[in-house]
């Protein structure tokens, strides 16, 4: 049996503890995510906490219509809608500040951006 150097041992804790920093550093940024939700260009609602114990929801009516919101786990999506091309239900889970959800009937956008950037990005 062969005896385990002293090097090989720090070697091995130091990339466990580089492993951890690069997980907690992804993980940690995408917690700091606010998602906002524009109607007409104008924001009608922030959300802070994308982590909520359960699913959360909340309705958007506007005067073309209604979007149902939901939003769980650093995720936030359209549940339901009443719009004829259903293209903001379909679009899945938003869970990355690189693309908008966008209903296009309602006039309705919903973005994440970080959470110490509260500039209006839709004009």
């Amino acid at each position: 049996m062969k005896i385990i150097s002293k090097n090989m041992i720090w070697a091995g804790i130091f990339i466990f503890v580089v492993i951890v920093c690069i997980f907690f550093i992804l993980f940690a940024s995408e917690s700091s995510k606010t998602a906002v939700i524009y109607s007409h260009s104008e924001v009608i609602k922030r959300i802070d906490d994308l982590y909520p114990d359960e699913v959360e929801r909340t309705v958007v009516e506007t005067e073309n219509g209604y979007n149902k919101i939901a939003w769980y786990n650093g995720e936030i999506w359209v549940e339901e809608s009443d719009c004829k091309n259903q293209t903001c239900v379909h679009f899945g889970k938003l869970s990355s500040s690189n693309l908008s959800i966008i209903c296009a009937p309602h006039e309705l956008v919903i973005t994440l951006e970080d959470s110490e950037n509260h500039t209006d990005t839709v004009t």
